[in-house]
C-alpha cells in the first residue's frame, strides 16, 4: 500500500461512525508503525493484513 492509497483509506474512515473510528484509529496506528519497521499493510478481501517485506 503506498501513501496515496493510505490517504484514500483515511478519507474513507472520516465518513464512518464515531464508535468505529476508535477501533480503526488503533488499527491504523499499529499498521503505520509496522510500515516504518519494514513491513507493509495489505488489504485482502476487505480486511487488513500486516505482511513482512
Amino acid at each position: 500500500m503506498n501513501y496515496d492509497e493510505l490517504a484514500k483509506e483515511i478519507m474513507t474512515i472520516k465518513s464512518i461512525e464515531d464508535s468505529d473510528k476508535k477501533v480503526l484509529n488503533s488499527v491504523l496506528k499499529v499498521a503505520l508503525g509496522s510500515l516504518v519497521k519494514g513491513t507493509k499493510l495489505e488489504k485482502i478481501d476487505g480486511e487488513y493484513s500486516i505482511v513482512g517485506l
